[in-house]
């Protein structure tokens, strides 16, 4: 192959791991929003339960006796029920400011958005549509889009996010760079 292909290649090949990893870490992103909402829920329903419990045995003279309602308000676990309901909003707060101060929702969105600029662009430069049609610019186009994609991802909703590069792959570290794991 001439060297302009073998350049044009290398230019692909970066372009795929960029998207890559753009991918990856929009899915590391997905997956701490997911985290997060599931632990509100988990939390907000817990809150729910022990205020439905502890309301049940206080205050249910039909099912629970006068003597069992007094000893369970004497008990370690009326106090212990009291603790768990007024610490468990506290959390569910917590984690609710961690999940808006991170945006990571927002973030994912950004990255998938970006990852699909990128499939875009590759589409285009190996078809020689639109900017790329002249083969004498084809490559410096696709560099000066992708510095341009990847300057809207990082000043925008990208920007404070820790890239996650393409996971291990059949024993292979960068998995992309092996053509036989790559096939696979």
């Amino acid at each position: 192959p001439s060297d302009g292909a073998i350049a044009s290649n290398d230019t692909i090949a970066r372009t795929w791991r960029m998207c890559a990893t753009y991918t990856t870490t929009a899915a590391s992103l997905k997956l701490r929003y997911m985290l997060l909402e599931a632990a509100l829920m988990a939390l907000s329903l817990m809150t729910v339960l022990l205020i439905a419990i502890d309301s049940d045995i206080r205050f249910n003279a039909n099912h629970w006796s006068e003597q069992r309602r007094e000893r369970y308000v004497a008990s370690f676990w009326h106090w212990m029920l009291t603790f768990l309901t007024g610490i468990a909003p506290i959390l569910n707060g917590v984690v609710l400011s961690i999940k808006n101060r991170f945006n990571f929702f927002a973030k994912h969105a950004a990255f998938v958005e970006a990852s699909a600029l990128l499939s875009k662009e590759l589409y285009l430069f190996r078809t020689c549509t639109l900017h790329y049609a002249d083969a004498r610019f084809r490559r410096s186009v696709l560099a000066d889009r992708l510095r341009r994609i990847d300057a809207d991802l990082t000043a925008g909703g990208g920007k404070e996010v820790a890239m996650v590069g393409p996971a291990k792959r059949h024993g292979v570290d960068d998995w992309f760079a092996n053509a036989a794991a790559r096939a696979e």
